[in-house]
């Protein structure tokens, strides 16, 4: 397997490459292979998948990598997130690409929260609306019932205060009382 670091000229000297992999940067030497590259980043915690399974998560990244096909989403421990872009050159060569796409991740789990944030506040004002109706259908209810309930009186209307006095009576209408209401 043949592999190089390339720095555009965005990249302004490999330094900025050992920054991101700065756990492992003493190790970035002529002849260093990538497998054990990343196996001691993995040791040392740095990439956040292999936290628990660093054989595992070693053959699988090798596997990616090998496959030189690839885009791979690579999160650090320190927060970094990386996209990397792999490809193999006609000569054999894999060439990649590191993307610190960490402040677009974290806009990202942002909109995500706010969005999760203003659902769970939908949720309840559409269970306060809910209420509301239900509350209303009630007050109809009651209303109707009290309607009913005054238009068939037949001996009369009675009011009584909240301690249970007597504060009004009105008889039904008559024959004889009728001139009274």
């Amino acid at each position: 397997m043949r592999a190089m670091i390339l720095c555009s000229s965005a990249c302004k000297s490999r330094s900025q490459y050992r920054e991101v992999y700065c756990e492992v940067a003493h190790l970035m030497v002529p002849g260093a292979q990538f497998q054990d590259l990343i196996r001691a980043g993995a040791e040392l915690g740095q990439y956040a998948a292999a936290i628990g399974r660093v054989n595992e998560w070693v053959a699988e990244r090798m596997a990616i990598h090998l496959a030189a096909n690839t885009t791979v989403i690579q999160k650090h421990s320190n927060g970094r997130t990386l996209r990397i872009v792999e490809r193999r050159l006609p000569t054999g060569h894999i060439v990649g690409s590191r993307i610190d796409i960490s402040e677009s991740v974290r806009e990202q789990d942002e909109i995500l929260r706010l969005n999760a944030s203003l659902e769970e506040r939908v949720a309840q004002l559409r269970s306060q609306q809910e209420e509301l109706r239900q509350g209303t259908d009630q007050l109809r209810d009651s209303e109707a019932i009290l309607s009913a309930t005054i238009s068939t009186a037949l001996d009369g209307v009675v009011q009584i205060d909240a301690t249970g006095i007597i504060t009004r009576w009105k008889p039904a209408p008559t024959i004889d009382n009728t001139s009274k209401l």
